[in-house]
């Protein structure tokens, strides 16, 4: 029934995008289905007309017949075929895309989860399984079932007017290759599900080893033998997966040669005997012979095409359920202000999926507009999981998050987001050209706009190296001329991407990470223009950093523990904040001690 609906699905998706690829396939059917009964009945009659009449102009006139039908006929299958093919082709990369759209907008929570990327890896396999033809394979597998039904009957009624034991002995050989068939289709699939998250392992260790981000620690730590020993150890899990599968498999091989061996010797033994005791001609022999050949052979095709089909579409039942997982990106909610005034947790508690323990308890905390909030707290005390629910990359396990009173589960997915600009903690800079990784939109266009904000960070200058300036795609593997931007640099490019987007709600996760001194001090000098009028958020395990917010709150063990401005939580001696400020105050004053202490030296050497 699965296999039905998957189906259904596929021809509902072709029928769409291409009407005429399902019309001509039909036309092609059309044509495989002539051509087995041209030649047996040309057999048939040449062989009773060289045994009764030797006339060369009937033999020519036959010959030229047979030749000029069967060319026309196999011109027009090359045509059709080829045009097939490339509509196809068309086809499955149009599937392919689909996917790739799947992923790029399946919803947070999913990535981390095994479950899910196991299917994603299924859907994928499932479209490039056999080099990436599985959709327009599918219908070659139907026009050859079609075409194959159609031959198929007309035989077994030309074979049942011989004798009907030659009927019985021929279906019942093909339903008992049917079956064999099923069997190995369904022991081929059960061995592909075992291997796809091996697989998956296999290449997350092996990108490892390839992935020039690594190049320094493999070389320095002499990882390549751990992580080979790692890849090996999952090719051997593998192996033993497809051992198990080629066992099973060559038993139901060996059964299938069988039956067909009885079955060609068995209907050779009923045709000869009938020919001997004159019951039929040499020209039916020929033809009787030539159409349980024909039978056996559409037979078989059929028990062939449909395994294939029913394996394709259990591996493409993984792709159409993949694309059905339910995406925040299509829902459809309230329209929000364009600029939000509150923001609201209340009551609100997190777990992740699988887990029985509360990453935030009991978070209740109101922002209002143009408040500048600092998120400090040791690792793993909840700073950055309270931006993602947020952000609704999570939704609340209990509680509710609030906009200006709207529960934020019931606004438009893709408008809410629109609010946000964020700086990440693993910010990504793209092989894109530098204009298009700040405006996140194909062409020109923007170039004044962004040259103002990269000057504002002092990146100008850096842009004057290269001759195509805002143009130059950023990364030097992708282009000979591109750019080879510092880690501060390109933490000012990812910052400069949030202030052209200029959304009414400012995310900073960790900015100052890979900036220098000097930077980062600049970058503390710009959050007051880059903040103005809007709600801001500004995470930091430096909590100088935090000093210039309105209110700092104060993460641990997943509730909010202290919250205030950083003269009111300074006051509190005995609580966290001001405990991990001092120790931090201390760990630079005797860093600043020790700079000193190094430079009056090397004065009064020099």
């Amino acid at each position: 029934m699965n296999s039905l609906c998957t189906l259904k699905k596929v021809y509902s998706v072709i029928w769409k995008q291409f009407p005429k690829y399902v019309i001509w396939s039909i036309v092609l059917a059309l044509l495989k289905i002539t051509v087995p009964f041209l030649y047996i009945f040309f057999v048939q009659i040449l062989t009773d007309l060289l045994l009764t009449d030797t006339s060369l102009e009937k033999l020519g006139i036959l010959c030229i017949g047979f030749l000029a039908l069967n060319g026309s006929i196999s011109i027009l299958d090359n045509k059709l075929s080829q045009k097939l093919a490339i509509w196809g082709n068309e086809l499955n990369n149009r599937f392919e895309a689909d996917i790739n759209r799947c992923i790029l907008q399946l919803d947070y929570e999913y990535l981390e989860n095994p479950e899910i990327l196991d299917k994603r890896d299924r859907a994928i396999e499932g479209i490039r399984e056999n080099n990436g033809t599985n959709l327009s394979g599918i219908n070659l597998n139907f026009i050859e079932i079609v075409s194959s039904a159609f031959v198929m009957a007309g035989t077994i009624y030309m074979v049942s007017t011989l004798s009907f034991l030659v009927m019985v002995f021929l279906i019942v050989t093909v339903v008992v290759t049917l079956i064999i068939e099923n069997k190995m289709a369904i022991v081929e699939l059960d061995s592909w599900k075992k291997w796809v998250p091996l697989n998956r392992r296999f290449r997350v260790v092996y990108n490892l080893m390839y992935d020039f981000k690594n190049a320094q620690d493999i070389r320095l730590y002499r990882t390549y033998d751990f992580f080979s020993k790692k890849t090996e150890a999952y090719n051997e899990d593998s192996y033993k997966v497809l051992l198990e599968e080629g066992a099973m498999t060559s038993h139901y091989t060996c059964i299938k040669h069988f039956l067909t061996a009885i079955q060609f010797l068995g209907i050779q033994f009923i045709v000869i005997y009938q020919t001997i005791q004159g019951w039929i001609t040499i020209g039916e022999y020929v033809m009787y012979i030539n159409a349980a050949n024909s039978f056996t052979k559409s037979a078989m095709t059929i028990v062939k095409e449909i395994a294939s089909v029913k394996k394709k579409l259990l591996y493409l039942n993984e792709y159409f359920e993949f694309l059905e997982l339910p995406r925040k990106d299509d829902s459809v909610g309230q329209i929000i202000p364009k600029k939000p005034h509150k923001i609201e947790f209340r009551n609100v508690s997190f777990r992740y999926p699988g887990s029985d323990t509360d990453i935030l308890r009991h978070i209740n905390i109101s922002i209002d507009l143009n408040d500048k909030v600092g998120i400090v707290g040791r690792n793993g005390a909840g700073k950055t999981t309270f931006v993602k629910l947020l952000l609704r990359f999570f939704d609340p396990t209990e509680g509710t998050i609030l906009l200006d009173g709207i529960d934020i589960k019931s606004l438009d997915y893709k408008e809410y987001l629109s609010l946000f600009a964020a700086v990440f903690q693993d910010f990504n800079i793209y092989p894109i050209t530098i204009e298009e990784n700040i405006t996140c939109k194909s062409g020109e266009g923007h170039i004044e706009e962004v040259m103002e904000i990269l000057r504002s960070l002092q990146m100008e200058n850096k842009l004057t190296k290269y001759k195509n300036e805002l143009n130059t795609i950023a990364s030097k593997t992708m282009d000979a001329e591109g750019a080879d931007f510092s880690g501060g640099e390109k933490q000012m490019i990812a910052m400069a991407r949030a202030i052209y987007k200029d959304s009414p709600i400012l995310i900073l996760d960790e900015p100052t990470a890979s900036l220098d001194a000097k930077a980062e001090n600049l970058l503390y000098e710009k959050y007051e223009e880059f903040s103005s009028g809007k709600m801001s958020f500004f995470i930091s395990h430096r909590l100088a950093s935090c000093i210039f917010c309105d209110e700092i709150l104060v993460f641990e063990q997943g509730q909010i523990v202290q919250r205030g401005n950083h003269a009111t939580l300074m006051k509190d001696v005995e609580g966290l904040y001001a405990q991990m400020f001092t120790l931090q105050a201390q760990h630079y004053e005797n860093k600043e001690s020790q700079e000193k202490s190094i430079d009056r030296r090397n004065s009064i050497e020099v």
